[in-house]
C-alpha cells in the first residue's frame, strides 16, 4: 500500500523526555535530552537538562532512570527547562521520538503549565511505528532497548534522556538509509 511521505528535512530533533511516572497529566518532566542533527546522521548539537518536578520522585521512577531526588534538588522546574528547550530547538525542524505520543504528551501539558502555545512548527515522526513498518529489523518487540541491541546502537545508559535520543538519532540514520530517505507523514503535537 502507498502510504504518504515527507520531503527530507534539513534539521531532524531526536528528543525523549525521563519523568516521575506514567500519567502525564499527574506526573512531570525530570529531564530533557534531544540531538539535532542532519539527514545524513550527523550530530549538529545537543540539549540536556535535569528539571525538579517540585515533590518526591517516586523510588520506582528512580529505580527505572536513576534520577534521584539529590540530582534534580538544584535543577529549574519543567516549566522553566521546556521554555529553554523550545528556544534550543528553534524554528525548523521535524522531531523524532520512540513511542512519541508519551514524549509529546508530556511535553504539551509542562508547555501548557508554562503558559506557553505548543510551536507550529512541532510535527513529530514516531520510530515506533516507523520501525515496525520498515523491513530493516523483526524482533519479538520494539522497544527501544530491544531494537537498540539487535541493531548495536546502544549509546551510554539506558532510560537516561540524552543516551535514549541519541539511540533515537542513530535509529532514524539507519531507517533513513533503509527506506531511501523516505520518511513517514508526522503527527502535529498537540
Amino acid at each position: 500500500r502507498e502510504e504518504e511521505l515527507l520531503p527530507m528535512p534539513s534539521t531532524l530533533i531526536a528528543f525523549d523526555v525521563e519523568t516521575t511516572g506514567l500519567s502525564a497529566g499527574e506526573d512531570r518532566i525530570i529531564e530533557i535530552g534531544a540531538v539535532r542533527f542532519g539527514p545524513d546522521g550527523q550530530r549538529l548539537g545537543v540539549f540536556q537538562k535535569l528539571a525538579n518536578p517540585g515533590f518526591s520522585i517516586p523510588p520506582e521512577a528512580s529505580a527505572i532512570n536513576n534520577i534521584t531526588d539529590a540530582m534534580v534538588a538544584r535543577a529549574a522546574p519543567p516549566t522553566t527547562v521546556i521554555r529553554e528547550f523550545v528556544d534550543w530547538c528553534g524554528p525548523e525542524a521535524l522531531f523524532v521520538a520512540h513511542n512519541a505520543t508519551f514524549d509529546a504528551d508530556f511535553l504539551v501539558v509542562t508547555l501548557s503549565a508554562a503558559g506557553m502555545p505548543i510551536p507550529k512548527n512541532w510535527h513529530i515522526v514516531d520510530t515506533l511505528g516507523w520501525v515496525r513498518k520498515s523491513t530493516m529489523v523483526t524482533l519479538d518487540n520494539y522497544k527501544l532497548v530491544t531494537i537498540a541491541d539487535a541493531l548495536r546502537i546502544r549509546d551510554g545508559q539506558q532510560h537516561r534522556a540524552l543516551s535514549d535520543a541519541c539511540v533515537v538519532a542513530n535509529l532514524t540514520r539507519l531507517l533513513l538509509a533503509h527506506d531511501d530517505g523516505q520518511i513517514p507523514l508526522p503527527k502535529r503535537a498537540r
